[in-house]
């Protein structure tokens, strides 16, 4: 059995925008990252950790990696789904909704339907498996392709239209089995709120 936490980056700042496509982590980003860190430090063994190419995500894993002793690996599947990041609130919340139904031709304008993004969860999930055959894998990415891929593709118990994306620094955990056929793995844990939310600073 594997197990893959999933972790979303940490609050960036400023906000994803055209006008700023790659933002860094905020200082609670920063204090996020560090409390996921810490909470993995107690759960894994043997980990690997991986992580979407985007700046803040890359962020998010380099302090989890130096808390467990790895060195991060960067995975362009990891990815937020395409247009995903810049959408307007209006039309983030109708594709939401779309693809919590499962609709795999929904997409944001000029970005990946959601049939795509999950093509690409499943390479990325199916690759670092194989790679790395018994160890935990760390992979930090964005919240809606990890919600989507969990939602669609994993076993769980949830009604899909109260499913939303995860808090920053969430982290799932998905149990892998290799004898399943139906699924890529079991939902462990969901845990969707981050534990440190309000900016103090």
């Amino acid at each position: 059995m594997t197990r893959v936490y999933f972790v979303r980056h940490g609050h960036p700042s400023p906000a994803v925008s055209r006008a700023e496509p790659d933002p860094a982590l905020s200082s609670l980003g920063l204090r996020q990252a560090r409390a996921a860190a810490e909470r993995l430090s107690g759960s894994v063994e043997r980990p690997r950790v991986l992580s979407s190419p985007a700046r803040r995500a890359h962020q998010t894993a380099t302090v989890i990696g130096e808390r467990l002793g790895v060195a991060v690996v960067v995975d362009p599947g990891l990815s937020e789904i395409g247009g995903a990041g810049d959408a307007d609130v209006e039309t983030r919340e109708r594709v939401s909704r779309l693809w919590r139904t499962g609709d795999l031709t929904a997409r944001h304008p000029d970005g990946e339907t959601l049939g795509e993004a999950l093509d690409r969860f499943t390479g990325v999930l199916r690759r670092a498996v194989e790679a790395h055959p018994g160890d935990d894998l760390v992979l930090v990415s964005h919240g809606a392709f990890v919600a989507m891929g969990l939602l669609h593709l994993c076993e769980h118990d949830w009604d899909p239209m109260t499913v939303a994306g995860l808090a920053h620094c969430a982290v799932p955990e998905l149990e892998i089995h290799r004898a399943s056929a139906v699924s890529l793995g079991r939902v462990r844990f969901w845990e969707p709120n981050a534990v440190e939310q309000r900016d103090r600073s």
